[in-house]
């Protein structure tokens, strides 16, 4: 029995290793589980690009959308684990989804591995310029004053606008409504008419608006501030070390894939990350990029899986 496992080790581990060094042979999909026109078809288009450039093979990506990214990220959890088919999620494909679809078609755990984080970006508390407060704690003692009267928009139940306005309200104590709509565009619309008294969303959608002052920017929730917003405070220096919470987009493949592989094809898009053209294009879009090990990103995976189990149980959130 021992003689068929040392055996077994032989002959694979040299057949994993040619699979990490010979890839890619052949066309590589990139499954985005959105439809196209939003930031991670974009930046899906990018890093394509860059590795076509580099590797000589074409990365190909194509949209799958629906059920809130569900789709596209079951068809990957369920091909062949060979490299040649990925998938760009965000942290409902990687971390919030399994708590809130209870006949979820893959396991995030057990059906797919992280590769590296590809870019993160803020989300925003914006608020109309008629509401006269100046700073988040202000916004909050206002939300307490007049309960039940500060309508928040998001851009759709569970997504992160809408879980981070909960974290907010958690952490905080503000009495705000979520009104969620069914993406960013009406938010904007809802906000440049003076019909919400805030709203929780990425800071690419609304970065125009607020350069423009046509509302403002009350704070950010990433750890350090952003750079397109140097002026704008995070959550943390205003006051709130525990509202903390990035929109991310990270690379994943089947669970199966061999780990020389998987590290491979992490090497690879990490190279991409650095380039100074792609960090450019990607800041031009709101984005920072990240980058990291197979290992962290995973890592990464549980942690904020951990966050937002929390929240989603506290504030009871259900699916639409």
């Amino acid at each position: 029995m021992r003689l068929c496992v040392a055996l077994f080790v032989a002959v694979v581990a040299p057949l994993t290793h040619a699979q990490a060094t010979d890839w890619p042979s052949h066309t590589v999909r990139i499954v985005v589980p959105y439809p196209p026109g939003g930031i991670s078809d974009a930046l899906g288009r990018i890093v394509a690009q860059r590795l076509s450039d580099r590797l000589g093979q074409p990365f190909v990506v194509e949209n799958r959308a629906g059920a809130s990214g569900n789709i596209g990220a079951e068809m990957v959890a369920k091909a062949a684990p060979d490299g040649y088919t990925l998938v760009i999620g965000g942290p409902n494909n990687f971390a919030s989804n399994q708590f809130l679809y209870p006949k979820l078609g893959y396991d995030i755990e057990k059906d797919l591995v992280g590769v590296t984080v590809l870019e993160q970006h803020p989300t925003v508390l914006v608020v109309p310029n008629a509401l006269a407060v100046a700073e988040v704690k202000a916004f909050v003692a206002a939300t307490k004053a007049k309960p039940k009267s500060f309508n928040c928009g998001t851009p759709g139940v569970a997504t992160l606008g809408h879980l981070t306005l909960e974290l907010f309200k958690d952490r905080t104590g503000a009495d705000v409504q979520n009104v969620a709509f069914k993406g960013t565009g009406p938010v904007v619309t809802e906000m440049l008419g003076g019909r919400l008294e805030c709203a929780f969303d990425g800071l690419p959608g609304h970065y125009a608006n607020i350069k423009a002052g046509a509302y403002r920017a009350l704070a950010v929730t990433t750890p350090q501030r952003d750079k397109s917003l140097p002026d704008v405070p995070t959550m943390v220096e205003a006051g709130y070390p525990d509202v903390v919470a990035t929109v991310w987009f990270a690379l994943a493949a089947p669970a199966k894939t061999p780990p020389d592989l998987v590290a491979r094809i992490a090497d690879e898009v990490n190279k991409v990350l650095r380039e100074p053209a792609v960090i450019a294009k990607l800041e031009a879009l709101g984005a920072t990029p990240v980058g990291g090990t197979p290992e962290r990103t995973n890592a990464f995976f549980r942690s904020e899986a951990a966050k937002w189990k929390r929240i989603i149980e506290v504030a009871d959130i259900k699916p639409e």
